[in-house]
């Protein structure tokens, strides 16, 4: 499977594996077992939608279809132990603790859907992020993995009184281009991102 059509970030591709053996490994072929966490899901759902390359990945390496429940994140509670058995299984599975920035403890705030409605739908998983300037001043943002670079400036900029066509964020050392989408500038959970104000 080309990992690099649903993600950018190889680990977060390696997670998304993962997850995909746990399920096999527990037997949750009819997703009554085990939740993702948000990123791993958002990865899960472009996968599911290329369908002939999932099927495809499902049968060679399980042998049969491992089935994704969209209705099981309506129940939060039922969710919430789903991801907590999830959390366990990886630990036995991979002798490691999973990898917060991919697997963050679960959100009691996801409850409440009114946490960040400009940026995130409540049927896509959230990201908490960080954007920093140059003084060290931190403004704070939940996105989605489909949140672009431009809506993360506008929202930047009507929060502190500056044109988003007078900033630039920089991540990893580069500048973002105002398309790409966090996911594809492999912003994850925690992920601080700077601010830099274009000189007018």
């Amino acid at each position: 499977m080309d990992t690099g059509k649903y993600t950018s970030d190889p680990y977060l591709a390696r997670e998304y594996i993962r997850f995909l053996n746990l399920k096999f490994k527990v037997g949750d072929f009819d997703a009554e077992m085990l939740s993702p966490s948000g990123i791993v899901d958002y990865v899960w759902h472009k996968h599911i939608l290329d369908t002939k390359s999932y099927r495809e990945y499902c049968l060679s390496h399980f042998g049969r279809f491992i089935d994704h429940n969209p209705d099981g994140a309506q129940e939060f509670t039922a969710r919430r132990l789903r991801y907590e058995r999830t959390l366990e299984e990886y630990k036995k599975a991979y002798a490691i603790d999973p990898p917060e920035a991919y697997w963050p403890p679960f959100d009691e705030t996801e409850e409440d859907e009114d946490h960040n409605p400009t940026l995130v739908s409540s049927n896509v998983p959230s990201i908490h992020i960080k954007i920093r300037d140059l003084q060290g001043q931190e403004h704070s943002q939940v996105i989605a993995p489909d949140t672009t670079i431009l809506q993360m400036k506008q929202v930047y900029g009507k929060d502190n009184g500056i044109p988003d066509e007078h900033m630039r964020l920089v991540f990893g050392g580069k500048q973002l281009a105002d398309e790409c989408t966090a996911l594809e500038s492999n912003i994850i959970e925690g992920s601080v991102v700077m601010v830099v104000l274009k000189l007018c």
